[in-house]
């Protein structure tokens, strides 16, 4: 588990594609805040998410991964 600023999100999803891509990846935008969300899925699923929802790209992520 990491926290990671909406300026380096992309990069590290990218890493965890490279690194561990079988991997089940969750990210959570915002977690305890009023816009929070949650996007669960391997890195290449949940970085795709984003690139497809650029407004979701806000605040503090926290980033799970599961081995």
């Amino acid at each position: 588990m990491f926290y990671e600023s909406p300026h380096r999100i992309e990069k590290a999803l990218a890493s965890l594609v490279e690194f561990l891509p079988r991997t089940e990846s969750d990210g959570a935008p915002q977690l305890t805040k009023m816009h929070e969300s949650y996007v669960a899925g391997t890195p290449a699923e949940v970085a795709e998410y984003f690139r497809a929802h650029p407004g979701e790209v806000r605040g503090e992520f926290v980033v799970i991964v599961s081995l």
